[in-house]
């Protein structure tokens, strides 16, 4: 969980770049079953939605952080103590570049390495990263980032989302996917030393091993097509981008009740008589 989940709050209070998104962003419109809607009001601030003084969104309670920054707070200690080496990027929060060198850096000296010390990894914690997937400019922050010396002059790299949830989720996946995607595109020729690797570590995760073998991962090209085809210039986001705001489809659902927006729809739709009340 990282500090961009609570920073979507604040982007809805000031203008930002229409062509810009944040990874975790993405995964709250995975998540809300990909509505067109959410999305919409979510990139674009919308002029009847400030003139009413609808409440202004937020993507997550408190409350919720709260347990979720507590679960992942006892999951690093653990993780923390049983790394090869450990390192906290949060002091490259907003400095994307820094980040990336670092990260460059660390990696460059894993692969010199070549011995790996009992199958542990180097492990960087909140790692700023930013860049374009097709038409949209892409920054968010890893949770966690697991580096393994491996043969024949590579390593292993896998990214971790931190998540307090029991079940690993697809919107978890797509995120992780997402960074891999970023990553890639800034290391260019050191990536070929590079095996990339997404995983989501949860409630249930057993964190007593962190060998590559025993740490979750999932299999990362159909995510990753998905994130590129849904970026795309001609892609599903983009189209919604360029649609005005009433000619948006969308359909209220249970899964609204947890949105942001929920009353913001539930109004509109009973104004304009809309089919989206057909549920």
């Amino acid at each position: 969980m990282s500090n961009d989940d609570l920073n979507l709050e604040n982007s809805h209070k000031k203008k930002r770049s229409k062509d810009s998104l944040t990874a975790s962003g993405i995964a709250e419109y995975i998540r809300f079953n990909c509505c067109p809607r959410f999305f919409k009001l979510r990139l674009e601030d919308d002029e009847e939605a400030e003139n009413r003084k609808w409440p202004i969104f937020k993507p997550i309670s408190p409350l919720l952080y709260d347990v979720g920054k507590t679960l992942e707070e006892k999951k690093v200690s653990e993780l923390k103590e049983k790394a090869a080496n450990y390192q906290d990027f949060t002091k490259y929060t907003e400095n994307e570049e820094a980040s990336f060198n670092n990260l460059r850096e660390v990696i460059e000296e894993t692969i010199s390495s070549k011995e790996m010390v009992d199958g542990k990894p180097v492990l960087l914690y909140q790692v700023p990263m930013n860049g374009r997937i097709g038409a949209w400019k892409v920054k968010g922050i890893a949770d966690l980032i697991a580096i393994w010396p491996s043969k024949g002059g590579k390593v292993k790299v896998r990214i971790f989302e931190l998540k307090s949830s029991w079940l690993e989720q697809t919107a978890h996946r797509i995120q992780v996917a997402i960074y891999v995607l970023l990553l890639l595109k800034e290391l260019g020729d050191l990536s070929s030393k590079i095996n990339l690797e997404g995983g989501v570590i949860n409630r249930e995760t057993n964190l007593e091993n962190l060998t590559p073998e025993t740490l979750p991962k999932f299999k990362l090209s159909p995510l990753i097509m998905d994130v590129e085809r849904l970026l795309a210039e001609n892609g599903e986001l983009n189209r919604i981008h360029k649609t005005p705001l009433p000619e948006v489809e969308y359909q209220l659902c249970s899964r609204c009740d947890n949105c942001g927006f929920n009353e913001y729809c539930i109004v509109c739709s009973v104004e304009n008589e809309s089919i989206a009340l057909l549920n």
